[in-house]
């Protein structure tokens, strides 16, 4: 079932008017965020697996997303051999700002779908009690 354009159209203007309202607020980027990496145990990988979305509910995902004040960015991760999709904060009143959240799939949409699955099912939105310094110890007292 797809949507009529002009609501797509008014999500675009509410998102361009709020993003004149931030001007100057923005997060910055190079050396200012830390990456929050996290492996789905398999209890959270089968229920990622099941999620089975169609064309508009992608679309829905990444406007929801926008509507959060996250940049969405698609890209192939040569690292891990995957498809990326990178979420960042864009403004500095963000409970995640400093972080930056990924998900990778073998294609861009499960990308999408992953990291979507760990901001809203895993992290409740709040990514900072997930942070770990790559290469901190981990205490034993």
């Amino acid at each position: 079932m797809s949507r009529p354009m002009s609501k797509k159209v008014d999500q675009g203007q509410a998102l361009r008017d709020r993003a004149d309202q931030r001007a100057g607020k923005k997060v910055p980027f190079k050396g200012e965020s830390n990456f929050v990496n996290y492996t789905l145990d398999e209890s959270e990988r089968q229920q990622l697996k099941a999620l089975q979305y169609g064309v508009s509910e992608y679309d829905d995902i990444l406007v929801k997303l926008l509507e959060e004040e996250y940049a969405v960015s698609i890209s192939y991760d040569d690292y891990s051999s995957a498809f990326m999709c990178l979420l960042r904060p864009r403004f500095t009143d963000n409970v995640n700002a400093g972080y930056l959240l990924s998900g990778r799939g073998s294609t861009p949409l499960k990308a999408v779908r992953q990291v979507a699955y760990i901001h809203w099912s895993v992290f409740d939105r709040d990514w900072g009690a997930h942070y770990q310094a790559k290469g901190k110890p981990e205490i034993d007292d």
